[in-house]
């Protein structure tokens, strides 16, 4: 084998040499955006890693305290709606257009805050059983390997870092323990994201595919302004009764 003269240069690669992805996603020698390398070993080894600092007892404690906020408030917005419908039949009458407001504050008014109760008792009841949401999800993730969902999910648990996230716990005490748990939610509903939970082999996780926790914010968005709707109008109609029944 012969080996090349000294002070002779290298010889160049065929071809121009590949694109790199600076921190901004841009190729610094280009500025043009390059897209994010295909997930490996190491992207599935951050997102496996980061579900193993989600603290089960926690999830359980926050699932309660969900649980019983949201009955609460489902018993409240369903009483003040009733309520409502009741009050502008009395001070309007019960022709159509007030029977039509009562009507849609008894189906919107109590319907939305079932919704909310039942889904998020789904949810609670998954949260009973931590140590498993979290084994079921950290098999679930694996299904994802070599998708670049998932290597953007690691790139976005890279940025954040273990440090500020401890940082921020010993300076916020218990809001920084409520941050934890609220992001420990986000990152599981992220790898449900990556790939289909299977209802046989991961039960526990059905409740926390992004489309049902859509269907259940937006339920929970409506519920509340239902609510406000249904007070202002309470208001109003007792108002209505108060004064024909003292001219």
């Amino acid at each position: 084998m012969t080996r090349p003269a000294e002070g002779a240069s290298p010889p160049e690669p065929d071809g121009p040499a590949p694109p790199t992805r600076g921190p901004d996603g841009l190729d610094p020698a280009t500025g043009r955006e390059v897209a994010p390398p295909e997930a490996d070993g190491d992207d599935l080894a951050v997102v496996r890693a980061e579900l193993s600092r989600a603290e089960p007892s926690r999830l359980t404690v926050a699932g309660r305290a969900v649980r019983l906020l949201v009955d609460g408030v489902a018993v409240a917005a369903g009483a003040t709606a009733l309520l409502a419908g009741a009050l502008v039949t009395w001070a309007w009458g019960t022709g159509p257009a007030p029977l039509a407001v009562a009507v849609g504050f008894a189906v919107l008014g109590v319907g939305a805050p079932a919704f909310v109760a039942v889904r998020s008792h789904r949810l609670v009841a998954a949260l009973a059983h931590p140590e498993e949401v979290l084994a079921q999800a950290r098999d679930l993730v694996v299904q994802a390997k070599g998708s670049p969902e998932l290597g953007r999910l690691a790139a976005r648990l890279r940025g954040r870092g273990a440090g500020r996230a401890a940082a921020s716990a010993r300076r916020f005490g218990r809001l920084g323990r409520v941050r934890r748990v609220v992001a420990s939610g986000r990152l599981l509903s992220a790898v449900i994201g990556l790939a289909g939970p299977d209802p046989d082999r991961h039960p526990h996780l059905v409740a926390f595919t992004p489309t049902r926790l859509r269907s259940l914010w937006l339920a929970v968005t409506l519920t509340w302004w239902t609510w406000v709707a249904a007070g202002a109008t309470s208001a109003v109609a007792l108002i209505v009764v108060v004064v024909g029944a003292v001219s």
